[in-house]
């Protein structure tokens, strides 16, 4: 599931902070703070690919569940997605 390494991001976490937020300055034993760092776009790919995935897959769930046919962009959409992760 993505849902704890979303919550890890999102929240004030140990670990999420250390990632985004301490940096080694000159050696291992010396660090120092980042309170304004900046974002790595490439980074944000995983979290918008997944939330892609998610809302894709909850849409296609929700109409098999009432049993309601798909709109066709739907399965042109999960194409293009599969086709950018190839890229």
């Amino acid at each position: 599931s993505i849902y704890p390494l979303l919550c890890c991001e999102a929240h004030v976490n140990p670990m999420a902070l250390k990632a985004n937020h301490v940096r080694n300055t000159h050696n291992d034993a010396d660090f120092g703070v980042e309170f304004y760092a900046s974002i790595d776009i490439l980074s944000l790919l995983f979290y918008l690919d997944c939330a892609c995935q998610l809302t894709l897959f909850a849409t296609e769930a929700i109409y098999n569940a009432f049993n309601i046919s798909e709109p066709t962009n739907i399965k042109a959409y999960k194409q293009e997605l599969d086709m950018l992760r190839k890229c």
